[in-house]
């Protein structure tokens, strides 16, 4: 090794050494692309030799006839430069990267043949996904048990003290990156509060054990919750919402509704809409209908079709489409959004509706809906006969309503929303008549709800009397009569009166009871979500729902929500050996939940639209086989198209694609498994398991959270632990069997990190697995071998000063390995990387990405890797073997500018941009992406992360990509339709396979690569030429701008990436890559055989993760990485030109001065994070960084010593002090205004009991405050505690004589007929009251002694109405107890009273006890299980005050 690391640094003298003397022997020369400039006759044969070769006519089909010819840049062709580019891209791939060295070591190690098959694979992970439903749904049902048993009590006594969740005070809750908001595991709230209703049930707090119990078993689940009946929705843990309408209001009656509804009736429905929005509605009436009509298709699920109608005297649709106008549309994310605008659409019209127009329209509607679900959509014909032979009543029909359906299908609900104003006494029997023509037709499947919209205070005449009789279909009243009628099963409908839009979710929002039979009521099956957005907790969620019934009786719903990330973790990391296999899983609607094309669920950060599998995979006869997929519960089909690749021997070959599925138990899940066979290829090969090893050389990457001193001595790496001692080991979430698990930790045990690396170096075979797959220890040995390599590349190579790392990355697995050793997030995916995935893009290739931002703080990088392959020993490796590892670097994006003037001695480096020269050098990806360009060196004002990173050719250059266009040959515009976004991507692709295809018609042997140049018609303005860098996916090029107006630009958005022009995508049209709207036609049947691709545009391949993925936050047990020593010994303000300066790991060129445009007189060297860009003290890219422009505390601490800090510190620091001393004041004064004020609240003294006259007083004083809307009786509560100090909550204190609060003794009265006791002044009126207490609310863990009550042993009363119930003071906050005399606060201190007693009050609410079952001991009182029972009686209090 010694040897070779000398032989190698020796040949990189020698290549530095060339490379720096050609640039300084031509760094003087004038530069000019259009002419050669003076050089000698043999100089002169010898150019003219190579421009023949150049001719563009010399290339037969080429299609450059028309380019110019290819003129030398003093004696020196772009097309020699590509070839030193390219040899120095292999040498920093074979070299550096240690390419070689890993091929090497993979071709000695064992391979051979994977022996499972799809279908094993397919049935592994149904069963694996089935277990875990099956546990989750396990979780619902002990939930459901035990809210069914709470109502038994509730019917007792009933539970309806709710906790709202808008008032948690903040100090209860603390942020948890699980559910992703602030929480408190240790209570449940309430997010709407029920209906008043007699027997609302609002179990609220009492569910808090069941649900932390259950999430006890199972840490992954989510949020939990139950849905009443009647409106109510209690949520675990507690949260909190803030409601714009209050607390005191209903609440968000909109959140999880259709959750309710779907797990009620889980059946798809078809639901028929018709809104009236006439001119006989006022505009409150209007805004009524519209909220109706929102809210009933916010409560749809995506199994579910709607049909929408707006009537007036005409019709009115949201779409154009015959789904729109005749039949139905599934209920999905778009089609909502589309229905809800439409209906924010209408506005009053010029006509009344015309009711009889409405209802025939909608059953016409209704008929289609059900033939679609009745599968009679193809027998319309037979249906047709049928009616014409022997049915009495089609001749009856309407016109449009010929074909009726013949088999009994899904009942069809018809909702009417109107005012019901009638246009004659006539209407009502012809609307009768029409609906029960449509009921012979259906069979009498519909079923009809009407919605009477009214105005409180205005007389109805006839209007709420006809809805009424259309809902319960009263033909006798209207002599309606038909023979067939009486002997069909009519349904009977809801009418209802809405005056307003408070408690839809108790009134509307019960709509579809009515489709309720003793069969439904039965089901208890659980209910799976669609995915779906979680606007709480910021993350893709399934819910799984269950009805919860008492006997007959529909008590609510239970479900609790899972990340989607935890339920698809098999399918979103599956690798096998050979990537030739991927799998996708969807529902029983097609509905997909992952697969490939779309992004890992916990890297989604907005809400997505829900995808058919129908549109990702596109290709033409894929319909039939997913019509087999969703009715088959398993199977296996082929689909065959031509291959996209040529082959070399006989042209274009067929491809195999092999679809194996199994459905995944009795949940509505269908998990599919797709290989590829491009050709007659060998079997797939995997690597042996190798025997464990020790990992000398490796450490976990967590050097934060534990590491051996012994073994490594930590240092800083900028911003990171690290060690120059040994790689970094990375397992990926794609190497553990719990993925979802892995990347929710957000600190990983020491524990758990050194079973890793004992299991990976276990020789023993005793240790057992902690959780990783089979293939991590096998690819964690191979990978081990290359450390020592790069170790030395790091002593001894000159590039070493200019790589930021080294990394290597597995295939199958997901293992990791750096070097020097790099901190990584949990959730971050090596496979996902650009790097990485352009390299098994180009297999073979050097492939080079970026600039990208370094997460570790080095600033810039520019990532280059390339593919290893799988082991072999004899025969040589081609680009049609499996990739089994991918090696990469990072290089400072600076040192590519460097290394791109040191190769090309025309380009000028930054000094000569500076000073106006007009050329201009560039190297760009095969997608036009900008790597290399003077313009990603000039120092930008702040925020201008956006102006280096995806740049592209088109926003630089214009006049070359303009013209490039013409060359249709090497560049072609391309679009592809995203859908989980619904966009139309559009972008640039150019042809790296073009020097293939050009034949020399002289057959001369040696020919050079082809360059690209302005065409002999084309632009002028500039003269450029581009050429590929062979081995690579990068184009060199190079232009010189001869004038200073363009003739030709390149439209861009400037504020966002959409298309300006979305109508039209011209080849020669030039624009920036861009995206646009992807509209679907929602009235597609993803089961027809025609293929249902937008506009015939393939799908958008999977994008790679391009953010940086920011390091995670340090532990606590790990030593402050300020502290550490630097790895890196920067001696930047030793290196006194540019030329040695630039592009050195951690060094920058300082050229400007603090405000970004002058210059500095003196440039100079420096460490990079003082002079970001070139800028001193230039803004730091990294956003955390922006206050101090990174700089590390260790650095900022002598950057800072020669400020005057003394002075500035004194004066702040007196400021500081006179605020604290006068809030202190200001509390203090409060504090004593409220003791004096004696109001007997939380805290109140010892034995200060409450007088009737301050009571008296406190209502006289507050008369003029309006009380709050929603209550009714005025309420004062106070602390009740005992000498032991158990607090009591929620007891219910009534007074034995039942006074009310509000007495007043009779004026002239001598007697107030024995409400008084015995007091020292007989003006005082005192109160007894009784202390009615319900054991079965004692809990012993809700309890909590105070201060006050355990030193003192104070006894306070609490007066209330015995009318009502107890509700906390928060909610009366016009009520105040003042003593007489006290004068009243101002608002804002009253306010800031009001608020202090709120929290307290709810603290103590949130922590009142819940009710203990248990099974065996229904209906009995349990006792707290403590050494001390106390048991409470009423007892009457005769007080004496003797003060």
């Amino acid at each position: 090794m010694a040897a070779w690391s000398k032989a190698y640094c020796l040949r990189q003298y020698l290549l530095i050494t060339l490379l720096l003397l050609l640039d300084v022997l031509l760094a003087d020369n004038s530069l000019n692309i259009s002419t050669g400039g003076d050089v000698n006759a043999e100089d002169r044969d010898r150019t003219s030799v190579k421009k023949e070769l150049r001719n563009p006519n010399r290339w037969m089909g080429a299609g450059l006839a028309e380019e110019e010819e290819i003129e030398p840049i003093k004696g020196f062709y772009l097309d020699e430069g590509s070839q030193m580019l390219a040899s120095f891209f292999s040498t920093v791939s074979n070299e550096e990267l240690g390419v070689t060295a890993l091929q090497t070591i993979y071709d000695s190690l064992p391979f051979g043949v994977v022996e499972k098959d799809d279908a094993s694979r397919v049935k592994d992970l149904s069963d694996r996904l089935q277990r875990k439903l099956s546990h989750y749904s396990s979780l619902v049902n002990l939930s459901r048990n035990a809210i069914e048993e709470l109502f038994w009590h509730h019917l007792h006594r009933p539970l309806s003290t709710p906790a709202p969740c808008c008032e948690l005070p903040d100090s209860m809750l603390r942020y948890e990156s699980h559910f992703g908001a602030p929480v408190s595991e240790e209570l449940s709230c309430d997010v709407s509060v029920p209906n008043h209703k007699p027997l609302s049930f609002a179990p609220g707090h009492n569910l808090t054990d069941v649900f932390a119990n259950n999430l006890k078993m199972s840490p992954s689940i989510k949020w939990q919750y139950f849905l009443s009946a009647d409106g109510g929705l209690s949520e675990y843990p507690a949260h909190r919402i803030d409601n714009k309408s209050g607390c005191n209001k209903a609440g968000d009656r909109f959140r999880r509704r259709n959750l309710y509804l779907s797990s009620v009736y889980p059946e798809p429905k078809f639901v028929v809409m018709v809104i009236d929005h006439g001119s006989a509605l006022s505009p409150n009436q209007l805004s009524i209908a519209k909220a109706i009509g929102k809210y009933i298709i916010s409560s749809l699920s995506d199994k579910d079709h709607i049909g929408l109608i707006a009537l007036s005297d005409e019709l009115h649709y949201a779409g154009v489409g015959d789904c729109f106008t005749r039949g139905m549309t599934r209920a999905s994310r778009q089609t909502k959004f589309k229905l809800s605008r439409f209906i924010d659409s209408l506005t009053k019209a010029k006509a009344p509706a015309n009711h009889s127009l409405g209802f025939q329209q909608a059953l016409d509607m209704a008929r289609q809906a059900m033939l679609v679900s009745g599968n009679e959509a193809a027998n319309s014909h037979a249906s047709a006969n049928s009616c014409a032979s022997g049915n009495q009543t089609c001749g009856h029909l309407p016109p449009s309503m010929g074909d009726c359906p013949t088999a009994s299908s899904s009942p069809v609900l018809l909702m009417y929303i109107s005012r019901g104003l009638l246009s004659s006494l006539a209407e009502p029997r012809q609307v009768l008549e029409l609906i029960a023509l449509g009921q012979l037709c259906l069979q009498g499947r519909l079923v009809i709800n009407t919605y009477a919209l009214i105005d409180d205070g205005k007389p109805i005449m006839y209007e709420k009397a006809f809805l009424q009789d259309v809902a319960l279909q009263n033909y006798s009243r209207y002599n309606v009569s038909f023979a067939a009628l009486e002997r069909l099963p009519i349904m009977r409908g809801q009418a209802l009166a809405i005056n307003s839009t408070r408690w839809l979710s108790s009134t509307v929002g019960d709509y579809q009871s009515v489709l309720l039979n003793s069969s439904s009521m039965q089901q208890t099956t659980v209910t799976y979500s669609p995915p779906y957005w979680d606007s709480l907790g910021k993350g893709l969620v399934v819910s799984l729902t269950q009805p919860c019934f008492h006997l007959d009786l529909l008590v609510g719903a239970v479900g609790l929500d899972v990340h989607l990330a935890d339920l698809v973790e098999d399918f979103t990391y599956f690798n096998v050996p050979g990537g030739r296999s991927y799998v996708f899983l969807i529902d029983t609607i097609g509905t997909v939940l992952m697969h490939p094309t779309l992004s890992r669920p916990n890297t989604v950060s907005e809400e997505t639209v829900a995808t058919d599998i129908g549109f990702l995979e596109y290709r033409s006869g894929f319909a039939a086989i997913r019509r087999r997929i969703l009715t088959s519960t398993s199977g296996s089909e082929k689909l065959s198209f031509p291959s996209e690749h040529k082959e070399e021997d006989d042209g274009v070959k067929s491809t195999t694609l092999t679809y194996t599925w199994e459905r995944v138990g009795s949940t509505p899940y269908i998990a599919c498994i797709v290989t590829r066979r491009d050709k007659a290829v060998s079997d797939v090969q995997a690597l042996r398991r190798l025997p464990p090893t020790s990992l000398p050389d490796l450490v976990y990457h967590r050097l934060d959270v534990v590491s051996s001193p012994s073994k490594v001595d930590l240092c800083r790496y900028f911003r990171q632990h690290s060690t120059l001692a040994a790689g970094s080991l990375f397992l990926s979430p794609a190497a553990h069997v719990t993925s979802f698990q892995f990347e929710s930790w957000a600190e990983p045990s020491p524990l758990v990190i050194q079973s890793f690396m004992a299991f990976l170096s276990d020789k023993t075979k005793l240790i057992a697995n902690p959780g990783l797959r089979s293939a991590v220890r096998s690819d964690v040995g191979a990978l081990a071998q290359l450390v020592p390599y790069w170790r030395s590349q790091f002593s001894h190579s000159i590039l070493s000063q200019f790589i930021v790392r080294r990394y290597a990355a597995t295939a199958t697995s997901g293992v990791m390995i750096e070097y020097p050793a790099t901190v990584r997030p949990a959730s971050f995916d090596p496979l996902r990387r650009p790097w990485y995935q352009k390299a098994v893009e180009f297999p073979g290739k050097v492939v080079v990405t970026g600039p990208s931002l370094d997460p570790s703080g080095s600033g810039y990088v520019v990532s280059i890797s390339h593919t290893v392959y799988e082991g072999k020993s004899s025969t040589r490796h081609s680009p049609t073997d499996d990739v089994v590892a991918v090696l990469g670097a990072d290089l400072t994006l600076a040192y590519m500018h460097r290394m791109l003037w040191a190769t090309l001695p025309f380009c000028p480096d930054r000094a000569g941009q500076v000073r106006g020269s007009s050329i201009r050098c560039f190297i760009m990806d095969e997608r036009g992406y900008l790597l290399v360009h003077p313009n990603l060196l000039d120092p930008s004002p702040p925020g201008s992360q956006s102006n280096i990173e995806q740049q592209h050719l088109t926003h630089h250059e214009p006049l070359v990509a303009s013209d490039l266009l013409n060359h249709d040959r090497f560049v072609l515009k391309k679009a592809c339709s995203s859908y989980p976004d619904r966009t139309v991507q559009r972008f640039y692709q150019l042809n790296l396979t073009l020097n293939d295809q050009w034949v020399d018609s002289s057959g001369s042997p040696d020919m050079p690569v082809p360059v690209l140049t302005n065409l002999v018609h084309g632009e002028h303005c500039i003269r450029y030429q581009i050429v590929a860098i062979q081995g690579t996916n990068l184009f060199v090029g190079v232009v010189n701008q001869t004038c200073e107006s363009a003739t030709a630009f390149c439209p861009c958005s400037t504020v966002d990436r959409l298309c300006l022009n979305c109508h039209r995508m011209e080849q020669s049209e030039c624009e920036c890559p861009c995206e646009c709207p992807l509209e679907l036609d929602t009235c597609i049947n993803m089961s027809d055989t025609v293929q249902s691709e937008a506009d015939g545009l393939p799908t958008c391949p999977a994008q790679p993760e391009m953010s940086s993925s920011p390091p995670p936050p340090p532990s606590q047990r790990s030593r402050d990485v300020e502290l550490l020593l630097a790895c890196l010994v920067l001696d930047c303000e030793g290196r006194l030109s540019e030329r040695e300066c630039f592009g050195v790991v951690g060094c920058e060129w300082c050229v400007r001065d603090t405000d970004g445009h002058s210059s500095l007189q003196v440039p100079f060297c420096t460490q990079h994070f003082k002079c970001y860009g070139g800028v001193l003290r230039g803004p730091s890219p990294y956003t955390e960084d922006t206050n101090n422009g990174g700089m590390s505390t260790a650095d900022m601490d002598s950057a800072f010593k020669s400020l005057p800090v003394g002075p500035v510190a004194g004066g702040v620091m007196a400021f500081f002090c006179f605020v604290a001393l006068s809030v202190y004041c200001y509390r203090q004064q409060t504090r004593r205004r409220n003791h004096g004020a004696g109001s007997g609240g939380y805290g109140s003294g010892s034995g200060a009991g409450l007088r009737m006259t301050q009571l008296d007083n406190d209502m006289d004083e507050h008369d003029d405050i309006e009380p709050d809307g929603d209550e009714t009786t005025a309420v004062v509560t106070h602390e009740f505690s005992l000498a032991g100090g158990i607090g009591l909550d929620n007891v219910a204190i009534v007074s034995p004589y039942r006074v009310n609060t509000g007495y007043r003794r009779p004026a002239g009265g001598d007697s107030d007929h024995g409400y008084s006791t015995m007091t020292h002044d007989m003006h005082e009126d005192s109160e007894h009251t009784a202390s009615y207490v319900e054991p079965l609310l004692v809990g012993r863990d809700r309890y909590r002694p105070t201060a006050r009550s355990v030193s003192t042993g104070s006894f306070s009363s609490r007066a209330s109405s015995p009318l009502g119930p107890v509700y906390p003071t928060g909610r009366i906050a016009s009520q105040r107890i003042t003593s007489p005399g006290t004068l009243l606060e101002s608002a804002d201190e009253l306010e800031a009273e009001n608020n202090e007693k709120r929290q307290k009050e709810l603290m103590d609410l949130h922590s009142s006890p819940p009710i203990r079952m248990l099974d065996d001991s229904l209906g009995m009182t349990i006792l707290p299980d403590s050494s001390l029972n106390q048991l409470i009686v009423p007892v009457t209090v005769h007080m004496v005050d003797t003060s």
